[in-house]
């Protein structure tokens, strides 16, 4: 009887590991996906805007970046977009901002549309700053607004810790990678030992000396309220988080309280 309980003790091990090295090897596809793009590509845009590359500091990469113009500049929105898709994508999306005087610099992650590339969390953030400083080149700091959506809000979060940036905007953000990955794994997985992205925004938005601007839905069934709902207690006293009620993820502009905030805060 023990010897059979002690084999069921080893498959059920066996198994438990298998599950975990699955998890941990697949993690990737869970969090980022990607579209790629021909490098030729041309994107069908109304707006006026530049194309870019930017090789990378490692010198392995390069990373396809879309500046698009205002038509009296005030400022630079540097924007990290969400999981999916490319700039074909979100050009369309950030052209929004363009009519309050701000230019917007939007740009692909590694493996997205024309970026190449390895994928890791010390990557997504050294790119990120090798963005900011093509905005540096172009305008001072206090003219360039760090605005992260969804998985870039954990990026955008850093870019604002480490620089002086005029502010911060994050939409549908998350408290760390690792509470929404509770969601996705099993309790009864080490979550902090599986995954390799932990984009920690919990610890670096205390270092965030700018003001910040919150916005998140409390139907949004990617990421939850309630992850983002803990960043309430660790902002500073002047930083607004302005929740929407039955606001989605996806669709958070189509809402008063979003379009009316966003207009107050880039055209005062």
């Amino acid at each position: 009887m023990k010897k059979v309980f002690l084999i069921i003790l080893a498959i059920l091990l066996l198994l438990y590991c298998l599950v975990a090295a699955i998890l941990y090897l697949v993690q990737e596809r869970i969090i980022f996906h990607p579209t790629p793009l021909p490098q030729n590509f041309r994107y069908s845009l109304k707006a006026i805007y530049s194309e870019h590359f930017l090789t990378t500091n490692d010198g392995k990469a390069h990373i396809n970046l879309l500046w698009l113009k205002a038509k009296k500049t005030k400022g630079v929105i540097v924007y990290s977009h969400g999981n999916a898709d490319n700039l074909e994508r979100w050009s369309s999306i950030v052209s929004y901002f363009t009519q309050f005087g701000y230019d917007v610099m939007v740009y692909d992650y590694r493996n997205y549309g024309k970026s190449t590339g390895e994928l890791s969390e010390k990557n997504l953030l050294d790119d990120a700053q090798l963005v900011y400083n093509f905005a540096k080149e172009h305008f001072a700091e206090k003219q360039i607004i760090c605005y992260g959506r969804s998985l870039g809000t954990g990026i955008a979060t850093y870019l604002a810790a480490n620089n002086t940036p005029q502010k911060l905007i994050l939409e549908t953000p998350y408290y760390n990678l690792l509470d929404i990955g509770e969601k996705y794994y099993l309790d009864i997985f080490p979550i902090q030992f599986l995954m390799k992205y932990h984009l920690r925004t919990d610890l670096r938005i205390i270092d965030v000396r700018c003001p910040i601007l919150v916005f998140h839905g409390t139907a949004d069934k990617i990421i939850p309220y309630s992850s983002a709902e803990k960043l309430k207690k660790i902002l500073k006293p002047q930083d607004k988080f302005i929740t929407i009620p039955n606001g989605t993820h996806n669709e958070l502009i189509n809402y008063q309280e979003f379009t009316g905030n966003i207009a107050q805060e880039l055209n005062p």
